[in-house]
């Protein structure tokens, strides 16, 4: 019994810990646009992991994407030297 109640005590940790990181993510990236962070709960596998790495690859896919449409909605050398 002592087994199972320390693997769940565990679970509970790690899930209050990605409460916590993602909550943290989403501060630093979506409210301060500090792209360049990434979620982190330190050495963990499995399905935590997978969690983990899933929000990264959202944070990675929407900062390419915004950069993407930046540098394509950029003026060119050529059209800002037309307008002057």
């Amino acid at each position: 019994m002592g087994e199972i109640s320390e693997a769940f005590n565990d679970a509970v940790d790690l899930n209050e810990r990605m409460t916590k990181e993602f909550g943290r993510i989403s501060a630093v990236v979506g409210h301060e646009g500090r792209i360049g962070q990434r979620a982190s709960l330190g050495d963990v596998a499995g399905s935590w992991l997978g969690c983990v790495e899933s929000v990264n690859v959202v944070i990675g896919d929407l900062t390419q994407s915004t950069a993407e449409v930046s540098a394509s909605s950029a003026p060119s050398p050529r059209a800002t030297s037309r307008s002057g």
